[in-house]
């Protein structure tokens, strides 16, 4: 049986530059973009003009070039994505499978799946798995990767994805503990961490921060501990 989300208008808003005054931060909504979305709407980004919006069997591009009349670009059918991001010339997801797809979006039209990378074996039982995604302002992607869902050593992988068909590594940090879900700006990536403790019995949640200065060569900084 087809969701209800299968037969609710998915509403694309566009904001008006915030104004902040004695009332505090005021926004208006400039205009709204109404289209049937087949699947559960799941994940979105924005890089520049082009809005990247994905459900659980789907890929949508919309032009926001002129933000007060939004357009469907393209559609490409997906798997499950559990994280997503965009450069604006790329979309990179990752599945419920925990592996990463990037997509050419160079011709939103036509958007096409360029490549897949698959979780790497990594000793008799783990898997080297992709967890989360992010752009940096250079348009690189930052990657974050742990051994299976227990995850100790965690790592931070950098990738030069202007070819998507071929996208190189170019840097990796690593780090003791497992980490989630990734965040870049500026010189410098955010990742919600887990820190578990030999037996497995306890765990200290944490943000681990990293040095990306120099994306070839990211450097793990500092974590700092929460409670909760």
């Amino acid at each position: 049986m087809r969701s209800f989300w299968n037969w609710c208008s998915f509403a694309l808003a566009v904001l008006a530059s915030s104004v902040i005054g004695e009332e505090g931060l005021s926004m208006r909504v400039i205009a709204e973009m109404s289209e049937v979305v087949e699947g559960d709407p799941i994940e979105v980004d924005v890089a520049g003009s082009l809005v990247a919006v994905a459900s659980d069997v789907e890929l949508r591009l919309i032009d926001i070039s002129d933000p007060e009349v939004p357009v469907l670009r393209g559609t490409l059918a997906i798997e499950t994505p559990i994280d997503l991001a965009t450069n604006g010339s790329v979309v990179a997801f990752i599945t419920e499978g925990r592996s990463l797809h990037l997509v050419d979006v160079r011709q939103p039209d036509h958007p096409r799946l360029a490549t897949v990378l698959e979780p790497e074996p990594f000793g008799p039982t783990d898997h080297l798995e992709y967890e989360s995604v992010d752009f940096d302002e250079r348009g690189l992607l930052y990657v974050v990767r742990n051994f299976d869902y227990r995850g100790y050593y965690g790592r931070l992988h950098v990738y030069n994805v202007d070819a998507p068909d071929g996208p190189q590594e170019i840097g990796v940090g690593t780090t003791g503990f497992a980490l989630g879900k990734v965040a870049v700006s500026g010189d410098r990536a955010f990742a919600s961490g887990l820190f578990l403790s030999s037996d497995w019995t306890m765990g200290i949640n944490l943000w681990a921060i990293f040095d990306i200065s120099s994306p070839g060569s990211p450097e793990f900084c500092t974590r700092i501990d929460w409670a909760g």
